[in-house]
């Protein structure tokens, strides 16, 4: 890794910011909307003027962009911002060296011409999620703008929304929990604001200093007359609540609850579709025995007077068997019969 310089690559890959080798720079963020790409030329004093200084660090930067792309996997719409160049030649420069970048990338990648304005729009094939989706989580904290209230702005938003709540009807009591530095400074400084709020809507304020939470974050919470916690208040410092981290929750510990389910459910069965039952093989002799035929049962003997006379003169069905015998003797057609 150090001697082809891998780990110095992987962390370029993360950075927001990737330094040029001339000293300049390039800034990518995202958006909701696109991916922007700002040049910058910071400490790059190479060249004999600005037009020339400008150029040199617009054809780094367009090296750096198209490897970029290839590392972070970013697609979309990607809109990068030049530094501004008077000269036709070099703008068109700029755009050649950005084409011949982007001949190895395997995405396909559709780009404009350099603008007025110093901007060039392209687009890229989204062949899968970029690098910033899959290794890295939304700040907890900004909410992955990267900017925060401070103490005091986050303090009186507070301070109207705890007034905004005891105006409501049946409120007996309003407890927030608040970062350490709101706490301290709404009870100095604030003091006789919340003064007025208690007197006027004859409410209670309790406020909870948290170490757990940080500006802008908060936890307010209304309390009715009819509350059964308002018998039994404890000491503020026994109320503040544990607060989750959120940067302790990875992904895949999110997997099993993220898992996508259908829309419409109840189309194929809870279970699956029983077995067949393998029937036993029946024996050969049974299958030899049903193919034979059976000589004919002799009929019952009548019985009564008739039947004893019918039987004193010889009118018995004895005959019966050999007719089977003779049946039994008669050859099949297309069979030799061995009697002569």
């Amino acid at each position: 890794f150090s001697r082809f310089q891998i780990e110095h690559q992987i962390e370029s890959a993360y950075a927001r910011t990737v330094t040029l080798p001339s000293g300049g720079a390039i800034v990518i963020d995202h958006t909701e909307a696109l991916v922007s790409v700002d040049v910058n030329s910071a400490r790059a004093i190479k060249g004999g003027d600005i037009e020339e200084t400008a150029t040199r660090t617009n054809l780094e930067a367009a090296d750096e962009v198209a490897r970029q792309m290839r590392l972070r996997d970013l697609g979309g719409l990607i809109v990068i911002d030049f530094i501004d160049m008077d000269e036709s030649k070099n703008r068109r420069e700029v755009e050649n060296r950005l084409r011949d970048a982007l001949r190895q990338d395997r995405a396909r990648v559709q780009f404009g011409t350099i603008s007025k304005f110093g901007l060039m729009e392209m687009s890229r094939q989204r062949l899968r999620p970029a690098l910033s989706e899959g290794a890295s989580i939304p700040c907890p904290r900004c909410g992955g703008s990267g900017h925060v209230r401070d103490t005091e702005s986050s303090a009186l938003q507070i301070l109207r929304i705890i007034q905004e709540e005891s105006m409501k009807e049946n409120t007996a009591a309003v407890h927030a929990q608040v970062p350490v530095e709101v706490a301290s400074f709404l009870l100095n400084e604030k003091r006789p604001e919340i003064a007025k709020i208690e007197l006027k809507q004859r409410t209670h304020v309790l406020l909870i200093p948290n170490k757990g939470l940080e500006t802008p974050n908060y936890k307010l919470e209304r309390l009715k007359h009819d509350d059964p916690r308002l018998d039994s208040i404890q000491a503020s410092y026994k109320m503040a609540e544990d607060i989750e981290d959120p940067t302790a929750v990875t992904r895949r510990s999110q997997e099993p609850t993220n898992r996508q389910s259908p829309v419409i459910k109840g189309v194929l069965p809870d279970m699956p579709a029983p077995a067949a039952e393998a029937r036993p093989a029946r024996a050969p002799e049974a299958r030899q025995a049903a193919t034979r035929p059976t000589a004919p049962a002799p009929a019952p003997a009548e019985k009564g007077f008739f039947g004893w006379l019918k039987g004193l003169f010889g009118g018995d069905t004895a005959p019966a068997a050999p007719v089977a015998d003779a049946a039994r003797g008669t050859p099949k057609p297309g069979e030799r019969s061995d009697s002569r």
